[in-house]
């Protein structure tokens, strides 16, 4: 009996050791799956960062057609898009600021994300032609288009910056549907869905960034444009309030008393704008967001009998809200239900009863609760963390794609464009786009889940987090892949500014099956991943660095009986890779360094650089390759070599980085039968 009674207990804190342990896991791959969609979303999605006509503004779909071999860069209802980047970004830098982590180029991007906001404010007018035939003027007042793409923009985009990623259909051009507005087409204007969703971001934004948190630039605080306004808080309501206060301009009343219009209205052109043009259906969730952003004194009913006739539509709403879902405005009634607390204290219980449930129409809004629990810090009634938890887990490695609506995607639940206004779309194309999706859905739900859940995220172990992705990281060998599985890229690129520091193992393109699980897609024979090294987002003397820290390892490719593998590094412009003084460095099965212009290669005192089977390092015009009198090189084999290219250099141009000078080639000693060539 008491071996019976051990044995249990054994059972019994090994089950909570094991779950406790596979938490722990899960945890640190989908922050790690975090930052590669960060990337992504910046280099695959976004003309850029910064103050420019379109910059800060992600595309919502890379779509392609259905028997197309290239996509479209595409702003689909991109507004909705820009309210969820907004939300990533205040979650973000509450996520990093808790975790004493450098949050400047978050809100960075979260300035200028608002200032994108603000741009399509002011420049709607400008858009649109009036009676007359004269374009409106510019103005920041609450009116907004919904995307401000343009012929010109299209033409000059640097379409090669959007096709560094081969695991993803290359951009031919980008479209928004501002592209179609004429004299008499009037489209893209703003409307009430696209308010909702943009209050997503604003509201986030109100909650968990500090009141006097500027963008400082050049030690000085930024403003805002069109006003002298420098807090990123502060700009934030007045964004909102304009909004709210631009859809209550034109009130109507139908039946004395009884229900009013909102209409939305173009300014320029007069008319009620093209889509969702009347807000009083949502009147009272609107009231009680304006009440939120400014005080309970505060309201947008001013005429007699309005409040009566909102209160009225609410109730029906909340009483009907099962066939209101199911007629495709559950987006729009739950998150803006979500944001406000429009039902007071049955708000939270009303969400969790809805938003869980599968409708027949395959809607599901299940983050609803987690938003709504950060803003207003209230404990949901059941614990979702196991359910929240598996659902990141199965997003895709390297993004959401969905290429024909008939199993083409990675996983059910990742499947549409947006999943947290179109989760009825999961596994068709209606509504959605076939192609690549920027993954905002993903990354604001890990950000809500971490925050709720008090998760301690981890933002550094050994590799940085920003610069790098793990395809099924296995800590406890201590050991890091880039490697090819099912839906991985191929190429991985590293263009952040914070520093990857290796202090064990990485692998590039290493055979690593003993480690994997039996449903893991391997490798395939002579395949190939490169990690390209490349100029840091932000501009900064310091470069997009991987150091392999004093015992670290970098192995690039493996060389068995049954499977040769390839690892390929480029070094570009603004990026370094430094072997650190007792590290070691190793090439095999025709593996490759390649040091493009700018870019630098170190290899510091007793470092160890190995070269095997016909592998080699190429310095390019341009490229600078350092190496140590005392380091410990072997070019073993016949087939295995270095080059200097001409107008390549020996020079170490990150002194602030590395102490080394670096010495001439020729007079660089090495063991083996393979050649130092210099051209």
């Amino acid at each position: 009996m008491k071996s019976l009674k051990t044995l249990i207990l054994i059972l019994f804190f090994g089950n909570i050791i094991c779950t406790h342990i596979t938490k722990a896991q899960s945890s640190i791959i989908n922050n790690e799956k975090y930052w590669n969609y960060r990337e992504r979303l910046v280099t695959d999605f976004m003309l850029g960062v910064g103050p420019e006509i379109g910059y800060s503004f992600p595309f919502m779909e890379r779509y392609r057609g259905l028997e197309s071999t290239e996509s479209v860069l595409y702003w689909d209802d991109a507004t909705i898009g820009l309210g969820y980047y907004i939300a990533v970004l205040a979650t973000e830098y509450r996520l990093l600021e808790s975790n004493n982590k450098n949050t400047k180029a978050t809100i960075r991007e979260l300035f200028y994300a608002l200032e994108a906001l603000n741009t399509l404010d002011y420049r709607a007018e400008s858009m649109y032609y009036g009676p007359n035939g004269i374009k409106g003027k510019p103005a920041l007042n609450g009116f907004f288009i919904r995307d401000i793409a343009t012929d010109s923009m299209n033409k000059s985009a640097n379409y090669k910056l959007y096709n560094t990623d081969t695991n993803i259909l290359k951009v031919h051009n980008l479209h928004g549907g501002a592209m179609d507005i004429t004299k008499t087409i009037f489209s893209e204007e703003m409307s009430k869905d696209q308010i909702i969703f943009i209050m997503v971001g604003l509201r986030l934004v109100q909650e968990l960034i500090p009141e006097n948190l500027e963008f400082i630039e050049n030690n000085t605080a930024t403003k805002f444009s069109n006003t002298s306004n420098t807090y990123i808080r502060k700009e934030a309501i007045n964004i909102a309030n304009r909004q709210l206060n631009y859809i209550t301009k034109n009130k109507k009343t139908v039946f004395p008393l009884t229900y009013y219009h909102w209409k939305i209205i173009n300014p320029v052109s007069n008319k009620i704008v093209d889509r969702g043009g009347d807000a009083f259906s949502q009147s009272y969730g609107f009231e009680k967001l304006y009440k939120v952003f400014n005080s309970e004194d505060s309201t947008l009913f001013t005429k007699k009998g309005e409040k009566f006739s909102a209160k009225l539509i609410n109730a029906g709403t909340k009483t009907l809200i099962n066939s209101v879902i199911k007629s495709g405005e559950g987006h729009m009634v739950l998150t803006l239900a979500a944001i406000s607390k429009q039902w007071n204290n049955k708000t939270k219980k009303k969400l969790e009863k809805k938003c869980f449930k599968d409708f027949k129409n395959n809607a599901k809004y299940d983050f609803l609760v987690l938003l709504y629990s950060v803003l207003y810090n209230d404990s949901l009634e059941n614990n979702y963390e196991n359910y929240f938890s598996e659902l990141l887990n199965v997003a895709p490695n390297n993004g959401p794609f969905n290429y024909n609506g008939n199993g083409d995607f990675a996983n059910f639940e990742w499947s549409t464009s947006r999943r947290y206004s179109r989760p009825e779309n999961r596994g068709t194309n209606w509504q959605s786009h076939p192609g690549d999706y920027n993954g905002l859905d993903y990354m604001l739900i890990n950000n809500l889940y971490n925050i709720y859940y008090n998760k301690e995220v981890i933002y550094e172990n050994n590799i940085s987090l920003r610069t790098k992705y793990l395809t099924e990281p296995y800590f406890i060998f201590k050991q890091h892949y880039f490697n090819i599985t099912s839906h991985s890229p191929s190429v991985f690129n590293k263009s952040y500014q914070e520093n990857c520091n290796i202090k064990d193992t990485l692998y590039i393109n290493g055979n690593r099956a003993y480690l994997l699980s039996n449903n893991t897609k391997l490798p395939k024979n002579n395949s190939s991943f490169t990690l390209k090294l490349r100029k840091p987002i932000l501009e900064n003397k310091s470069p997009s660095l991987i150091s392999i820290d004093s015992t670290g390892i970098l192995i690039l490719g493996c060389q068995t009986k049954n499977k040769i593998l390839n690892g390929v590094i480029t070094i570009d412009s603004g990026a370094c890779l430094i072997i650190r003084e007792n590290s070691k460095l190793k090439l095999n099965a025709n593996s490759k360094i390649a040091i493009k212009s700018s870019g630098q290669l170190i290899f510091e005192a007793n470092s160890s650089i190995v070269l095997n089977d016909s592998s080699s390092i190429d310095i390019e015009n341009g490229g600078h390759l350092s190496i140590d009198k005392d380091a410990k090189l072997y070019l073993n084999g016949n087939s295995t070599r270095i080059t200097f290219h001409n107008l390549s250099a020996y020079n170490n141009i990150y002194p602030f980085i590395s102490a080394i000078k670096g010495i001439n080639p020729i007079e660089v000693k090495y063991k083996g039968g393979g050649i130092i060539i210099i051209k």
